[in-house]
């Protein structure tokens, strides 16, 4: 979702230039500031412990606010995240989700000025313990 109710920041990218892996990624650019967060709910998952990890790639990014998250059962985790040229994955991950009913939701928060891009790719979350 965008911030603020502004134009969209965010796009599917079909370039494998672009993606980590695959042919696809979700890119982000704007003209003006770019705010916007990409998640998706989870459930069904077993009672445990869970990691979660991305790649972010991309540039026009300085001061900017990118993190990983995961919320569950009313618990936020964060990974801070950066950016530093095209080509240069970087790989932000979260090492203990606790899920005690069975949901958790994923995703990314970017903020930043004018002509920040980047590319989001490779999502996982798996199970470590239970």
């Amino acid at each position: 979702m965008d911030g603020n109710g502004a134009s969209p920041h965010t796009d599917y990218l079909e370039n494998s230039a672009d993606a980590k892996s695959g042919n696809a990624s979700l890119h982000f650019f704007s003209d003006d500031r770019v705010d916007f967060k990409a998640e998706q709910t989870i459930t069904g998952l077993k009672r445990g412990t869970y990691q979660l990890s991305a790649f972010l790639q991309g540039g026009n990014a300085e001061g900017a606010e990118l993190y990983l998250f995961a919320k569950t059962s009313g618990q936020e985790y964060r990974a801070a995240a950066a950016v530093n040229g095209w080509g240069n994955w970087k790989n932000p991950e979260i090492s203990e989700i606790l899920v005690k009913d069975g949901a958790v939701t994923i995703g990314v928060s970017v903020t930043a000025g004018p002509g920040a891009w980047g590319s989001i790719d490779d999502f996982v979350l798996y199970q470590k313990a239970r």
